[in-house]
């Protein structure tokens, strides 16, 4: 006997591998700039973005301020680089949306949860079309009833 019915998953790290997709983006980003995509210039931009989504998870920061300054303040404080624009972020995002390499079992796990009829959803944070492309390229959209993913609902994990 099923002692749940509808469970819910988040995406990053749960389903599909969010560091690889990050390490392949920043790698094509910083790339893109001419600076080496170095093992100690990845981890420190990962930890600085960490640092940001949890602030904004705290309402320290909102979305739009994490969106718009993430960059231009990593740039400037570590390879003491002013950017105009912030058209960085934009690439970014694009380039991380491509990453959709799932984890290990979670395929079989979803496969064999649908086939015992249990209702499942995504809960989410992150940007939108991000996590929307990345579901639908892995495939694993079709194996959830719905789609919760914070930037459309206006509230942050956990709220």
């Amino acid at each position: 006997m099923k002692r749940y019915k509808t469970l819910l998953f988040d995406v990053d790290d749960t389903l599909l591998d969010f560091h690889d997709a990050q390490d392949q983006a920043l790698d094509q980003l910083f790339t893109s700039v001419d600076i080496e995509p170095t093992a100690t210039v990845k981890h420190a931009y990962a930890t600085y973005n960490q640092g940001l989504w949890e602030k904004l998870e705290r309402n320290e920061i909102t979305r739009d301020e994490l969106m718009a300054t993430r960059f231009p303040t990593f740039f400037k404080e570590h390879f003491g680089k002013e950017l105009a624009n912030n058209s960085l972020n934009d690439r970014y995002l694009q380039f991380l949306a491509n990453g959709h390499q799932a984890l290990p079992g979670a395929r079989e796990l979803l496969e064999d949860l649908a086939a015992r009829d249990y209702e499942l959803y995504i809960v989410t944070n992150g940007v939108k079309f991000i996590q929307e492309k990345r579901l639908r390229e892995s495939k694993f959209e079709q194996y959830f009833k719905q789609i919760f993913i914070s930037e459309t609902l206006g509230a942050q994990k956990p709220s």
